[in-house]
C-alpha cells in the first residue's frame, strides 16, 4: 500500500525543481563554510566541516519554521521517533537550530546529538523505502516537494557520518594532547 503527502500550496516547489534547491543550499553551505574558514586562516578539513554542519544545520532548521504544523506532520509520516511523539516532529526543527549554534561554537559534544539524529532519521528513510511508499520529504520544509527516496537517505546517512567522523577526529586530538 503505498501513502503520499502531498502538500497542497500554489507556491511550492515542484519535485523536477526540488533537487536543484536542494544542491543549491548544501553548495551555499559549503560556500560559506568555505568562505567564513578562509577569512579565519583555517582551512584544515575537520574545521571546514564544521563549518559546513553548521550552516547546514541552520539553513535546514529555518526551512522547517515556515509551516511547521505541515513539517511535523510530513516528518511523522516517516521518522521512527515523531511517530511515536508528535512533539518530537515539532521539536525538530529547533534541535536542528541548536545543533547549529552547537558546531558554531565547535563543541565537541554536538557531535552525539548530530549523529543520532541524522542516523536514527535514516532509519525511518530506509524503512519507507524498503516499504515502496511514496512519500515527500520535508527536509527542506513543505515548500519543497522532493520524493522521499535515495537522496534523503544519503543526506541523512552522509551527515550522520560526518558527525561521527569528528567524534573520532575531536577524540583523537584531545588524547594526543593529553600525552
Amino acid at each position: 500500500m503505498s501513502e503520499s503527502i502531498i502538500v497542497e500550496s500554489s507556491d511550492s516547489i515542484p519535485s523536477r525543481k526540488a533537487y536543484v534547491v536542494l544542491g543549491l543550499v548544501i553548495l551555499l553551505a559549503m560556500c560559506g563554510a568555505f568562505f567564513v574558514q578562509r577569512s579565519k586562516g583555517d582551512l584544515m578539513p575537520s574545521s571546514l566541516m564544521n563549518e559546513f554542519m553548521a550552516i547546514y544545520f541552520l539553513l535546514f532548521g529555518v526551512s522547517k519554521l515556515f509551516d511547521i504544523k505541515g513539517f511535523a506532520a510530513g516528518f511523522a509520516r516517516y521518522d521512527l521517533i515523531a511517530q511515536k511523539s508528535i512533539g518530537y516532529a515539532y521539536a525538530y526543527p529547533f534541535l536542528e537550530l541548536a545543533i547549529a549554534v552547537g558546531y558554531f561554537q565547535n563543541s565537541y559534544y554536538i557531535n552525539f546529538l548530530a549523529a543520532f539524529v541524522t542516523l536514527a532519521g535514516s532509519i525511518g528513510v530506509l524503512r519507507q523505502l524498503i516499504q515502496r511508499n511514496e512519500l515527500i520529504c520535508v527536509c527542506l520544509g513543505t515548500k519543497v516537494k522532493m520524493p522521499l527516496g535515495v537522496v534523503s537517505l544519503i543526506e541523512d546517512l552522509g551527515m550522520g557520518a560526518m558527525a561521527s567522523y569528528m567524534l573520532v577526529m575531536m577524540t583523537e586530538q584531545s588524547m594526543t594532547g593529553m600525552t
